[in-house]
């Protein structure tokens, strides 16, 4: 007798799954007709009900409790007395009883089964009062005219633990993402490169000069460079993307195999510019392919070391393909058989065989337990095959695999079963599986010392029992397995399946599980046998090699998209939704750190993601943080990062002592990661995500080096461009003050030649006419003629002056010199110096001063100048009315005392939008007034800088047409010096 394999197919969640049984034959003890009593059948059922991995409740249509199983009582914490008999409502949560007679009512309406709790809303009342979120499965039950509800309970709390199996796949990701940079490059249109980022000349050690050009092809493979040459050359005669593999020579002298992408670039008007490209690392990624490879080999291998004959034929009987053993079980090589017509080889019975294989192939419906016989060597022996659909990657039909296990020993003895497993067991020792043999019926089952060994226990360690495998099963991979094992058994539905067990030392791993089962002459499943492959390896490998694409392909786009647009917004954003989503963290962050007028650092987001469980919240961060939100307040996890310029895990946030509390309306913090992201030794940003589903460590860190460098690329080519920008603009700013002050100094100097040419041209006019006059004696005439001479020559000093005076204050000679005085006095005299310009008008002089002295540490020849400058500017502005002199105590913003002095006139008032212009050196106003009184235009600008020199103020209020008033506050005494007593007393007096 042998062992037999055969697949089926079973339905699982609407989609049909196929699964693969090892089986072995098992002598059976019993005749058919010997059947157990009802009792032995009832204490059975109860026996298995209460076994149940599954809390099961059975209640009548009224929503009566009739029957539990032990898991409900250990779930509940009730006795089978105090749920017996009671509304299930006892079990049900006092605020969802009402909510659930309503839905038991509708269920018995329109009964399906179906599945609650999923997303944890479906709950049960424990006998303490607590509430213990389950799945619960319905389904109706109808005996004897009788209407029941089955209801299967699970406690889905205990999932959450399965989570903590994915840590470990997480430990040897940064070992590919450390060997996996992001190399960036820019061509011309010419094909020459003309930029390549940090990463390339870091990655090749070559200088940037060097890589220009077509330099950078020097570090690629010689066996490569030729090809990759010509690939770029034709790539950019075509303009199209391109995709190359290639060797390129890091700076330690290996070689790394690349996948160099390129993007054609265009200008606005769509001319071509040339290429952006990236490139990825891929030499640990080949090497996995390699080693898929391998093991494909190995299990190929393998197949042809399995005692079932399998036979691929296509739908002209010919054989495609067979393994050892089939070719072997007609004494025949594997060479011999294939290719060769069905009839060839079995001409005796070829007729039988070819109608099942086209009944097979016409319904695309496999046909399994085909009992068949062949003559092989003259010996006559009997096979139970199982023939299934061949397909192409089409989908179509194409011929039939035929899997057939010799059972010609099936009528010798249980001793020949076994002697056969242990030949069984000999010839896969090599390829490291583990076998077993399950009695159905007993629930027995015969684990190898291989199987017990991969699980890390000894063969007395491991009970020969269904339970002490199952119980070791993942919890998210027990449904699964124990249905595909159910499918395989009723209605013969292949049984291979993947799944996690736990190990003595506590560890999951990964194994692939096979099986068949053995059937009687009813069809009845009695045994079923098998292998385990440990597939852990492998099965990381993938998860490793999938992460680490999906990161490098995100990182590809947002540099992508950055460099075509330029937007950092948009880039951050993509980058940090790709983060979350890698990471599984529920929100976070991206900011970049800058530094306030004071030097101290503050953060500014370029991208954020759900931060709030609030409304008012949610609405602040949807209003702001399109606009960036700044952080200035560093107490907290992510300031630490800032501080600190290092990584900050807190897996317990509430009790780590650098957490600082949560803003309302922050949603609870359960985990977070900080990142800090550094250029060139320099902190230039952050990254912070939270509150992932699992603990954050120091591998999950550093998988995301990409992340950060691109992350770094991105703000650091921000910062230049916003640099650049802002030159220009203070570039074209400076340009503009430079053309105004020039067009300011050319009016200037055309005014000054105009009012210096008048009075000499007086001067010397009315000099002729007294030379022409000195013979008369026309006294009137004389002095009339010297009063002009003397007025313009006097007009003329004071340009010159004026000139003088502010050619000192720009070369930064202005000489103040301190001494205590009565102000009072110094103003006085300053008015009586400027009267005289007010004589020839219908102008009123006033003064307004007090009667005691005011002393004052100042200069006291610039305090008189001050006053002359604005008494002389009210003066030549007011054609009649009044103009006033004021002198009074005040104090400067600080506190400080000082001396107010406001002179005031109701002349031609200033236009408001002129009155910024009016200290502005060269600058005259226009207007009619302006040009008919003249000047340089340099008085005003004088007085604000001998204000200025003194400490003090100066300000203006002015009305159009109705006149102006000047306001000026000079300090008692300057800053740093303070008068001498006897200095005050004497100006005092």
């Amino acid at each position: 007798m042998a062992a037999c394999e055969a697949p089926f197919a079973m339905e699982r969640n609407g989609a049909e799954v196929e699964w693969r049984y090892m089986s072995r034959p098992i002598k059976l003890n019993k005749s058919p007709n010997d059947h157990p009593s009802l009792e032995a059948d009832l204490a059975l059922v109860r026996a298995a009900f209460d076994a149940s991995p599954v809390g099961v409740v059975v209640v009548d249509a009224s929503g009566a409790i009739q029957l539990i199983n032990q898991q409900i009582l250990e779930l509940l914490g009730y006795s089978k007395e105090e749920l017996v008999g009671q509304p299930v409502e006892i079990i049900i949560p006092v605020d969802v009883r009402d909510r659930h007679v309503g839905l038991r009512t509708e269920f018995m309406n329109s009964p399906i089964t179906r599945v609650m709790g999923e997303r944890s809303d479906i709950r049960a009342k424990h006998k303490n009062g607590e509430e213990i979120p389950v799945e619960v499965g319905l389904k109706v039950c109808h005996v004897n005219e009788t209407i029941s509800i089955v209801a299967t309970i699970n406690n889905i709390t205990a999932r959450k633990r399965a989570e903590e199996a994915a840590r470990e796949s997480e430990k040897r990701f940064h070992e590919l993402a450390d060997s996996a940079p992001v190399l960036i490059w820019m061509s011309n249109a010419e094909g020459e490169c003309i930029y390549c980022n940090a990463q390339w000349l870091s990655f090749t050690g070559q200088p940037l000069l060097d890589v220009l050009g077509h330099g950078w092809s020097k570090n690629i493979h010689p066996d490569d460079r030729d090809a990759c040459l010509d690939d770029c050359h034709k790539a950019h005669v075509q303009r199209h993307r391109f995709s190359i593999e290639y060797r390129l020579k890091r700076s330690d002298g290996q070689y790394r195999w690349m996948v160099d992408t390129g993007i054609p670039r265009r200008d606005s008007e769509g001319k071509f510019l040339g290429f952006v490209g990236t490139c990825v690392d891929v030499t640990e990624l080949k090497a996995t392919q390699l080693e898929q490879q391998r093991l494909r080999s190995e299990l190929s291998s393998i197949l042809d070391h399995v005692p079932s004959m399998i036979w691929y034929k296509d739908g002209k009987n010919r054989i495609l393909r067979a393994n050892r053993t089939a070719a072997a079980s007609i004494g025949r090589t594997r060479q011999e058989v294939e290719g060769r017509q069905t009839e060839e080889l079995f001409p005796e019975d070829a007729a039988k065989y070819l109608e099942d294989d086209r009944a097979v192939i016409e319904s695309e419906i496999p046909k399994l337990n085909i009992i068949e016989r062949y003559i092989t060597q003259g010996e006559e022996r009997w096979v139970k095959t199982d023939k299934v659909p061949y397909r192409a990657p089409n989908g179509h039909v194409e011929g039939i695999i035929a899997i057939a296990t010799d059972v010609t020993e099936l009528k010798r003895n249980e001793a020949a079963l076994r002697e056969s497993e242990e030949r069984f067991e000999h010839a896969v020792s090599g390829s490291s599986d583990g076998l077993w043999d399950w009695d159905v019926k007993t629930d027995e089952v015969y684990y190898s010392p291989r199987f017990k060994a991969l699980l890390g226990y000894r063969d007395d360690e491991f009970a020969n029992t269904l339970d002490d495998w199952t119980s070791r099963l993942h919890t998210d991979d027990q449904d699964s397995t124990m249905t595909a094992a159910r499918a395989h058994l009723e209605r013969g539905d292949p049984f291979d399946v993947k799944h996690r067990v736990r190990c003595k030392n506590g560890e999951f791993r990964w194994f692939r599980a096979r099986g068949k089962a053995i059937r009687n002459d009813a069809g009845a499943a009695t045994r079923m046998s098998g292998s385990i492959t440990d597939i852990t390896e492998q099965h990381i490998a993938e998860e490793q090699v999938a992460a680490s694409n999906a990161q490098l392909e995100a990182v590809r786009a947002a540099l992508i998209r950055f460099l075509e647009d330029g937007d950092i917004k948009e880039s951050m954003d993509a980058l940090l939704n790709d983060l979350l989503k890698l990471t599984n963290s529920a929100y976070g962050f991206i900011g970049e750190v800058l530094r306030t007028e004071a030097g101290e650092p503050y953060l500014r987001t370029n991208a954020i993601r759900r931060v709030s469980s609030s409304e008012s919240t949610q609405q602040f961060f949807a209003n702001n943080a399109p606009a960036d939100l700044e952080f200035y307040d560093l107490d907290n996890l992510f300031g630490h990062v800032i501080k600190t310029k290092k990584t900050v895990i807190a897996n317990d946030p509430h009790n780590d002592a650098r957490g600082g509390g949560l803003p309302p309306g922050h949603p609870p913090l359960r985990r977070f990661l900080g990142l800090p992201i550094h250029y060139r030794q320099e902190l230039i940003g952050m990254v912070g995500i939270a509150n992932s589903t699992e603990d954050y460590d120091k591998s999950t860190a550093a998988s995301l080096q990409p992340f950060l460098a691109t992350c770094a690329s991105i703000i650091q080519a921000h910062r230049v461009e916003t640099e650049r920008s802002r030159a220009e603009r203070e570039l074209g700013l400076a340009r503009e003050r430079a053309e105004t002050a020039s067009r300011a100094k050319t009016a200037f100097l055309a005014n000054m030649s105009h009012e210096l040419r008048t009075p000499l041209n007086s001067v010397i006019g009315f000099t002729n006419r007294l030379i022409r006059t000195a013979e008369s004696d026309d006294l009137d005439r004389k002095i009339d003629a010297l009063e002009t001479i003397d007025r313009n020559a006097k007009h003329l000093l004071q340009m010159i002056t004026d000139i003088l005076d502010l050619s000192k204050i720009d070369a930064g000679y202005t000489d103040i010199q301190f001494s205590t005085f009565d102000v009072m006095s110094a103003v006085r005299d300053a008015v009586d110096r400027t009267a005289s310009l007010a004589d020839d008008k219908p102008v009123e002089l006033k003064l307004d001063l007090p009667v005691k002295k005011l002393p004052i540490t100042a200069d006291r020849t610039k305090v008189q100048q001050i006053t002359m400058n604005l008494l002389a500017n009210a003066i030549n502005y007011t054609e009649a009315g009044t103009v006033r002199v004021s002198l009074a105590e005040s104090s400067m913003e600080d506190g400080a005392p000082a001396i107010g002095l406001t002179v005031s006139d109701t002349g031609c008032g200033i236009q408001a939008t002129d009155i910024d212009k009016l200290f502005e050196k060269f600058t005259q106003l226009d207007g009619e007034s302006t040009r008919r009184v003249g000047g340089t235009g340099l008085g005003l600008a004088i007085t604000k800088e001998l204000v200025d020199a003194h400490g003090g103020t100066i300000e203006v209020n002015s009305t159009f047409g109705e006149g102006s008033e000047f306001s000026v506050l000079i300090p008692v005494a300057p800053s740093g010096h303070a008068p001498l007593a006897s200095d005050l007393a004497q100006a005092s007096n």
